[in-house]
């Protein structure tokens, strides 16, 4: 198979997995391990999209600090079939705000890309707004 065939095919799989989980591929971001990004959640934007690479076998935490207003986030992790991996909602973590949200010691199933969706509850239907800081760490 040559690389433009490779790139086309992976193109309209990504297209047709952002239609199926009502993402637009315009707010899926790359994303890696080690960074740090921020966000802001509101009417006009209820989810954002981050992209990363995942290896078989990698053990992640993933951390959500909500940094301003009344958000109350969800997290969900999704592999690039849309199968979820993991999600969380309501976190009350020990010396953490209520509302920031930690996935610890997730274990990566498959080498994929992987999708990590930060919206507010409910979405477009939801009230919530305001702004977040989001990591994804490799652990052990």
């Amino acid at each position: 198979m040559s690389t433009a065939s490779f790139v086309k095919i992976h193109v309209s799989f990504w297209l047709i997995v952002f239609v199926i989980l009502g993402i637009s591929p315009a707010s899926a971001q790359e994303f890696g391990y080690g960074l740090r990004v921020s966000g802001t959640l509101n009417d006009a934007e209820p989810r954002m999209v981050y992209t990363f690479t995942g290896l078989r076998g990698d053990v992640i935490a993933i951390d959500l600090s909500v940094t301003s207003g009344d958000l109350d986030p969800m997290l969900t992790l999704v592999d690039s079939v849309g199968t979820v991996v993991a999600q969380s909602d309501d976190g009350t973590t020990a010396g953490r705000g209520v509302r920031d949200l930690r996935l610890d010691s997730l274990h990566i199933p498959r080498s994929d890309q992987y999708s990590l969706i930060v919206g507010r509850f409910g979405y477009q239907l939801g009230t919530t707004s305001g702004a977040y800081s989001l990591a994804v760490d490799r652990i052990g």
